[in-house]
C-alpha cells in the first residue's frame, strides 16, 4: 500500500511516529495515530521503540498475567534506583504495571559503574481507572471531522456487520485485508445511509487484566490494551472513508457475552473522537443492549448478540418492535455468537447468522470448531430490499 511504503520512508529518514501519523493525515485525507503508525510498521518488522531493544531480555508469561524479565542494569556509584526505575529499566511502564518481587546479583563493574543481572516478577495494575483507560488511547480521542465527496448521493444503503471480531485475541493485521476490502466497496460508490452494526463480542474479554467472559468464564490470555487500540483504528479505517461516502453514517450496537461491559464503555470514547456518527444509544433503556432494531427505508433488521433468547428472537420481533415490523415491506434478523454462518428464511424473516474472522483460539482448535469460513459480509440495500451481497 501507498500508505505503508510512504511511512517506510519517512521512518527510515528519522521521522517520529507523530510526525509520521501527521504527514500521512495531510497526504492521504484520512486519519492516522501515533499508535496507527507504530502499529502499520511493526508489521512490516520497521518498529524500533524501547519495548522492542530490549533484546537482552527473557520474558515468560504465566496463568495470573505475572511476567518475568531480567536485564542488565548499570548503576552509578551512590546512586539508588526506584521501583520505577527497575520497571523502566526492564521496558514496562510504571503506570500500569507493578513488581510482585525481584532479586539483583552482581555481575561486573568498571570505573564509577557497577552493573547489576535483575531479575523481577510484574504484574498488571490491579485495575483500570478511568486515567488508565485515557492513556491507552495517549491523546488519541479526540473530535474528527470528515469532508464529504462532492457528488450524487445515491438511494443505495450499506450495512457492514461486525460479528464477533474478538479484538485482544484478533490482532489488527489479521482483518488489514478485510479493512481494505471495506473501503474498496464503500469507494466504488456513494450512499445514503452506511450502517455499521456492531453484533457483539468486539472484544475477547470483558476484563483488561485478565481474560474473562461477562459471565466471569476465564479465556486464553488476551492483549485487551492493544485490542482497544486495534479497535480505535479499525473504526478509523472504516469511518474516515465511511463519512466521505455517504449521507447519514450510523452505528448500531448490542452486548456480546464476552465483552459487553468494555463494550458499552468503548461507545463512550466513540461518541467523543466521531461527532459526525450517529449512535443509537439509550442510557434509559437496558432492553437496547441486547436487541435492538432499526429502519433502512422499508427495510426493518433486528439485531441481537445470538447468545441471549435465542429461541424467542423471530417471535420477540414483531412484539417488541411492531412499529418497525408494521412499516416493513421486508424483515431480517441479523445476529452472531455462534462464529458460523447460516442464512434462512424463517416465517418471512431473513435470518442471517455471521460468522467470524478471529483466527481459531485453543478451546476452538481442542473441540474442532476450525471449519469456519473467516469471511466477513456487507449488504447493500435498496428501499424495498437486499441488492448485492458482498463477501469479504
Amino acid at each position: 500500500m501507498k500508505e505503508i511504503n510512504r511511512a517506510r520512508d519517512l521512518r527510515k529518514a528519522g521521522s517520529t511516529y507523530a510526525q509520521i501519523a501527521q504527514k500521512l493525515t495531510d497526504e492521504f485525507d484520512r486519519p492516522f495515530t501515533q499508535d496507527s503508525v507504530s502499529s502499520m510498521l511493526r508489521r512490516e518488522g520497521l518498529r524500533d521503540d524501547v519495548t522492542e531493544t530490549l533484546t537482552a531480555e527473557d520474558r515468560e508469561w504465566n496463568s495470573d498475567h505475572v511476567q518475568t524479565s531480567e536485564t542488565i542494569i548499570n548503576v552509578i556509584d551512590n546512586e539508588c534506583k526506584t521501583p520505577e526505575d527497575i520497571l523502566i529499566a526492564h521496558g514496562y511502564d510504571p503506570k500500569l504495571w507493578k513488581i510482585s518481587n525481584g532479586t539483583s546479583n552482581f555481575w561486573k563493574q568498571s570505573e564509577g559503574t557497577t552493573s547489576f543481572q535483575s531479575k523481577i516478577s510484574v504484574k498488571p495494575s490491579d485495575e483500570l481507572t478511568a486515567k488508565d483507560f485515557a492513556e491507552l488511547f495517549k491523546g488519541d480521542i479526540k473530535p474528527l471531522k470528515f469532508n464529504k465527496l462532492h457528488g450524487r448521493t445515491s438511494k443505495r444503503n450499506l450495512v457492514i456487520p461486525l460479528a464477533d471480531i474478538h479484538l485482544g485475541w484478533t490482532k489488527l493485521s489479521d482483518i488489514t485485508d478485510m479493512l481494505d476490502n471495506i473501503n474498496d466497496v464503500i469507494q466504488s460508490k456513494t450512499y445514503d445511509t452506511i450502517v455499521i452494526e456492531q453484533l457483539g463480542d468486539l472484544f475477547h474479554s470483558d476484563q483488561i487484566n485478565t481474560s474473562t467472559t461477562v459471565s466471569g468464564t476465564l479465556l486464553d490470555n488476551a492483549d485487551m490494551r492493544q485490542g482497544i487500540k486495534d479497535a480505535l483504528e479499525m473504526f478509523d479505517i472504516i469511518l474516515g472513508t465511511a463519512f466521505k461516502h455517504a449521507k447519514h453514517v450510523q452505528l448500531k450496537t448490542v452486548f456480546g457475552n464476552h465483552s459487553g461491559d468494555i463494550e458499552y464503555v468503548f461507545l463512550y470514547a466513540m461518541r467523543e473522537r466521531y461527532p459526525q456518527l450517529d449512535i443509537e444509544f439509550n442510557d434509559n433503556n437496558p432492553a437496547t443492549d441486547w436487541r435492538m432494531c432499526y429502519m433502512l427505508g422499508r427495510v426493518s433488521i433486528m439485531l441481537s448478540h445470538g447468545s441471549y433468547g435465542t429461541k424467542n428472537l423471530i417471535g420477540l420481533y414483531p412484539v417488541e418492535y411492531k412499529d418497525e415490523w408494521y412499516l416493513g415491506s421486508t424483515h431480517e434478523l441479523h445476529t452472531g455468537h455462534y462464529h458460523t454462518e447460516r442464512f434462512r428464511d424463517v416465517n418471512g424473516i431473513t435470518w442471517r447468522q455471521l460468522g467470524t474472522p478471529k483466527p481459531n483460539d485453543p478451546y476452538e482448535i481442542k473441540n474442532g470448531y476450525t471449519t469456519s469460513k473467516k469471511v466477513m459480509y456487507l449488504f447493500e440495500y435498496d428501499e424495498e430490499r437486499l441488492r448485492v451481497t458482498y463477501e469479504i
